[in-house]
């Protein structure tokens, strides 16, 4: 356990049991295995889908890093790094908290600075960010129609639903290979 407290009110602590301060994030403070495990327990769409059905965060992190080119997988994997403090608002909520996208944004320079991605996310991963969201959504039989922005998107293959721990398996196994790719410690 850490011996020391942020002086914020904004800290969380991690499963490893560091005080992580959201609105001061320190990347020498990100651990993987911590990321892994919330991202893989927490559901997309804020949990809207039949009981019983999980589709998390790092399954949908593993599904976009799928689609992008190889340049920038490593970037697909983590670029919902932030959800691991913060937590998923859809995105039709996020402009109702206006402070919300600039702490997710210090969060993510600090996942960006700790393994060295490329910023900003690189264009082919937020088309297959969108893609893969159509693809979720269209498994979970929600009506995308009247979405906006996804006129023209083609969906990727749809998801696995895969158990929590799967999910984390399968993350954390395919951040650690693309930091060996590039070099990168984890």
């Amino acid at each position: 356990m850490a011996d020391t407290y942020p002086e914020s009110a904004s800290w969380i602590e991690v499963s490893n049991g560091v005080h992580f301060d959201i609105a001061a994030p320190a990347p020498a403070l990100l651990n993987l295995e911590d990321i892994a495990l919330s991202l893989a327990q927490q559901p997309r769409f804020l949990g809207r889908m039949p009981l019983g059905v999980h589709l998390s965060i790092a399954e949908h992190c593993v599904n976009v890093a799928a689609a992008c080119p190889e340049w920038c997988r490593l970037e697909g994997l983590l670029h919902d790094a932030s959800e691991a403090f913060m937590a998923d608002i859809p995105s039709p909520h996020k402009q109702l908290y206006p402070d919300y996208e600039a702490i997710e944004d210090r969060v993510m320079a600090a996942v960006t600075a700790r393994w060295n991605l490329i910023c900003p996310i690189p264009g082919p991963v937020h088309a297959a960010d969108r893609a893969a969201c159509m693809s979720e959504a269209l498994a979970l039989g929600m009506d995308v129609g009247q979405w906006p922005g996804t006129r023209g998107i083609m969906p990727l293959r749809a998801p696995l639903f895969l158990s929590a721990w799967e999910a984390h398996k399968r993350w954390l196994g395919a951040v650690r290979a693309e930091l060996a790719k590039k070099g990168v410690k984890e």
